[in-house]
């Protein structure tokens, strides 16, 4: 799980995943990651539910220049996410009530990235569209360009143009 913020233009300003625990504003937080569960144990592997891997939003901590965040799954050795046992994505508040899953063995068989969701913030808020699209890239990178590219194509046209 991945966890990308954009600027006002779309252009990628820092990436949150097992790599990168934290951004440049410590607003978001990536609190590590299991590539197969094995290591948290027999509980990770049977008993459901327990996140092994998740990402914290302090939404009102977000740097001002950031207006984008998008929260992208990808599988980091290029396998199918539908490849796992069991497993499922899901979005939560800071109370755990859940607004979002996907089990992912539900998705398409070749798909190894996928948008899970975007924010975006407004005047006083964050507004939030559930994605749930698989994306063609194979490695976070070109996903997040990917993302920035289809994010750059929303952006309203400038007046006087």
């Amino acid at each position: 799980m991945a966890c990308v913020l954009y600027d006002d233009n779309c252009i990628i300003s820092d990436i949150v995943w097992f790599k990168q625990l934290r951004d440049k504003a410590e607003s978001v937080k990536h609190q590590g990651d299991s590539l197969n569960g094995k290591d948290r144990g027999e509980q990770a592997m049977y008993l459901a539910p327990l996140d092994q891997e998740q990402i914290r939003l302090e939404l009102e901590e977000i740097p001002l220049h950031i207006t984008h965040i998008a929260l992208i799954a990808n599988s980091y050795h290029g396998h199918s996410l539908s490849r796992v046992k069991k497993g499922e994505i899901h979005l939560s508040d800071d109370e755990g009530n859940r607004c979002f899953e996907v089990n992912l063995k539900q998705l398409p068989r070749d798909c190894k990235t996928l948008w899970v969701a975007h924010l975006r913030r407004s005047v006083d808020d964050w507004h939030l569209t559930l994605q749930n699209l698989p994306l063609s890239a194979e490695d976070l990178s070109k996903a997040a360009q990917e993302v920035a590219h289809e994010l750059a194509r929303a952006l309203p046209i400038p007046q006087g143009i």
